[in-house]
């Protein structure tokens, strides 16, 4: 291994049940037609009508508190593994569930040395534009993939577990690339319950996608990373090498995650230095343990979102909403999730203080740090992405609150869940909740002021 860049490694521990969330209660399904399995169903190997099984429970609007009570005269084995993905997990009746705990590290390194990072004799899965771009030769063991939010699906899984089960390889799998490729090449691995290792390469998977443990893909129309596991891989390698190498929009999306660590971490000053990063520094590398520790510390403290953990989602619900129609309405040039997380964690800050629970001189503070970054888009670039004329058209907000209302976090039907602030480092509590309960109407107002003021003071 390359000598060791001077940052301390991190270890990140972990324990947690499989099923990851117990029920709270239970929907009885109903018996479904589910008849022959689909070519997707036979590429995953899963058993016929599992698609079935899922597309309904969206259909539903299931949540995780939901588990799954199935009658004895329904084909058990499709329900048994839509419930293993379905969220990342859910409980079925009468499941005993599996206590499981691990550890991985976390190790900083300076060089990029191909001999050294991808071993001759494992599986190693890289991203195609990485591996252009650093002129990776191909190798038996090399799978070169290149994928994007519209290829983060389950046929993506398919292919690359027909892929790895063609090399002969066996784990633990090295995967190579940023967070759509962590997500996806590290379902597909522990789908086959294969052990993984990630090497990211960009700042956003350093600092967020290769930590928590949190693996899967999107499943149309019912929106961002719907479908997965928790698995943890074996270790998290970190070359700060491709700092020096990454896109302008890469390096400042990756400065959003960034930024919301330290307003987690509760470091005013942190989130400072972070705000006032760009291209022309190269300070980054040392505060970089820091952020990457908040994520591990909180992952170590609830590696199954049942509380603390949902507070990482800070600006995601937003955020989502506003990819899923990026995507869809502006395909060649759609917004990257850094920056979708830039604004939703501007518009959150608000929100914040509008809805009464952050204070004036936090809000003031955060506002101002972010305004003054480089970190979210403007409004005439938010309107491009969006392939819209007017943000506050009607039209628009009721596409972003259907996307709002499929995130994973939200238990009722006129309602929402979102992560807002008391101050630095502070989310709002509820009952032990991490999360909000904002109702649609109040989601409305708190967008169309937020929208007005934030196009005002450009």
């Amino acid at each position: 291994m390359s000598a060791p860049y001077p940052i301390a490694p991190l270890t990140v521990s972990w324990a947690m049940p499989d099923p990851p969330m117990p029920a709270k209660e239970y929907f009885k399904w109903p018996d479904l037609p589910l008849g022959d399995a689909t070519e997707l169903e036979k590429k995953l190997g899963w058993p016929a009508g599992t698609l079935r099984v899922l597309d309904e429970a969206f259909q539903r609007q299931l949540t995780r508190k939901y588990g799954w009570e199935i009658s004895r005269s329904s084909r058990q084995a499709p329900f048994q593994t839509a419930a293993r993905v379905f969220r990342r997990g859910v409980a079925m009746k009468d499941q005993k569930p599996e206590q499981k705990q691990g550890q991985y590290p976390i190790r900083f390194i300076k060089a990029l040395n191909w001999n050294e990072l991808l071993p001759h004799n494992q599986l190693c899965i890289i991203d195609q534009t990485v591996a252009t771009a650093h002129d990776i030769k191909p190798r038996p063991n090399r799978i070169f993939i290149r994928l994007d939010e519209h290829s983060k699906t389950l046929d993506s899984v398919a292919e690359l577990r027909l892929l790895a089960k063609k090399s002969g390889l066996q784990t633990p799998w090295t995967i190579v690339g940023g967070g759509i490729l962590a997500d996806t090449a590290a379902f597909a691995a522990a789908l086959d319950g294969q052990s993984f290792r990630l090497i990211p390469t960009t700042l956003l998977s350093m600092v967020d996608a290769c930590i928590g443990g949190k693996t899967g893909v999107n499943f149309s129309p019912y929106g961002k990373n719907q479908i997965g596991l928790f698995a943890f891989p074996q270790e998290v390698l970190i070359a700060l090498d491709w700092l020096q190498t990454l896109p302008p929009r890469e390096y400042l999306a990756g400065l959003a995650e960034s930024w919301k660590h330290a307003v987690l971490r509760g470091d005013p000053i942190l989130a400072e230095k972070v705000a006032q990063l760009d291209r022309r520094t190269q300070d980054l590398h040392l505060y970089l343990r820091d952020l990457v520790a908040v994520k591990a510390e909180v992952v170590e403290q609830d590696p199954t979102e049942q509380g603390l953990r949902a507070c990482l989602n800070l600006g995601h619900t937003l955020a989502h909403a506003i990819e899923r129609i990026s995507q869809d309405k502006n395909p060649q040039n759609s917004i990257l999730h850094g920056e979708a997380v830039g604004i939703g964690l501007l518009f959150c800050i608000d929100m914040s203080h509008s809805l009464g629970y952050l204070k004036d001189d936090a809000w003031q503070s955060m506002t101002t740090q972010l305004k003054q970054s480089r970190i979210v888009p403007s409004p005439d670039a938010l309107r491009r992405f969006l392939a819209a004329d007017d943000l506050q058209n009607p039209d628009l907000i009721q596409e972003l609150l259907v996307g709002i209302k499929q995130d994973k976090k939200n238990m009722e039907t006129h309602a929402s869940e979102w992560v807002l602030l008391q101050g630095w480092g502070t989310p709002v509590q509820d009952k032990g909740r991490y999360t909000i309960t904002v109702t649609d109407d109040d989601w409305r107002r708190s967008y169309q002021s937020f929208i007005h003021e934030w196009q005002n003071s450009q």
